[in-house]
């Protein structure tokens, strides 16, 4: 069965999960509801030049990042979000 997407809240906490691929980054934007389960608010990709495929890893992750806040900034410019990234060296 195929994600439903969902109407954000405000009022509600935001997840930004980030990903990279050789070819690309992807961004879901979610937020959790009734019950603690959470639904997709929105998803984003962006292919990578073939310069940016050449960048290390941690470098991408960071840009994964930094693109998917930027890319969804008209959400979460008003308050904390949490970030979730698959790339251990970027756990604090």
């Amino acid at each position: 069965m195929a994600p439903v997407l969902k109407y954000l809240d405000f009022s509600k906490t935001f997840y930004l999960y980030t990903n990279v691929s050789g070819t690309g980054l992807e961004t879901v934007l979610s937020q959790k509801g009734e019950n603690e389960k959470e639904y997709i608010i929105a998803y984003a990709s962006k292919g990578l030049t073939r310069a940016e495929q050449n960048y290390a890893t941690t470098k991408l992750e960071y840009y994964a990042i930094i693109w998917g806040v930027e890319y969804f900034h008209h959400y979460l410019g008003y308050k904390p979000f949490i970030i979730i990234t698959d790339h251990v060296t970027l756990y604090t």
